[in-house]
Order: structure tokens, then sequence, then C-alpha cells
């Protein structure tokens, strides 16, 4: 039996190069609504704000970042959230 545990952790400017990997690779790049084989500083600039209103999140397995997950509030007259996310594997 092998064994795949996923550890959930919070975002971190430490992530950057796994989550732009992650977004670069084929597999999760023709499943999402982004422009494809954006660079490290597009996800830096995309991902590095610190707002209390966003929940960034990586999923790690074997510290390998195999996933993201982003939860937004939105303000615009009302709440709404947003949710972003990519899994590999």
């Amino acid at each position: 039996m092998s064994d795949f545990s996923i550890t959930l952790a919070r975002f971190t400017e430490a992530h950057i190069t796994d989550v732009t990997a992650l977004y670069n690779d084929p597999a999760v790049t023709r499943q999402v609504l982004q422009m494809p084989f954006q660079s490290s500083e597009v996800w830096r600039k995309r991902l590095g704000t610190d707002d209390e209103r966003q929940l960034k999140l990586v999923a790690l397995h074997q510290g390998e970042v195999i996933g993201h997950l982003g939860i937004y509030a939105v303000r615009d007259g009302r709440w709404m959230d947003t949710l972003a996310m990519a899994r590999l594997r």
C-alpha cells in the first residue's frame, strides 16, 4: 500500500516556483481558464498580495506542490465567494 498523504498549507512566497510549475504543466494548462505558461513573476504578482479577504492554500505531497486553492471574498455591493483551483494528479 502506498502512502499518499496530502497536507494543506497556507501559500507563501516559497511556493511561487512550484505553483508556476503546476500551472505550466500541460495536464493543468488545458483545464484552467488562465493564459498558459506564465512566468514566476506573473504568479508572484498575482498571488503575492496579502489581503485579509483572500485565503490561498497549497496541497503538498512529500513536500511537492500538487494543488493550489484560492478563496476570495469580493465586495461589489454584496459579498460573493470566488473559487480558483488547480491540481496535478
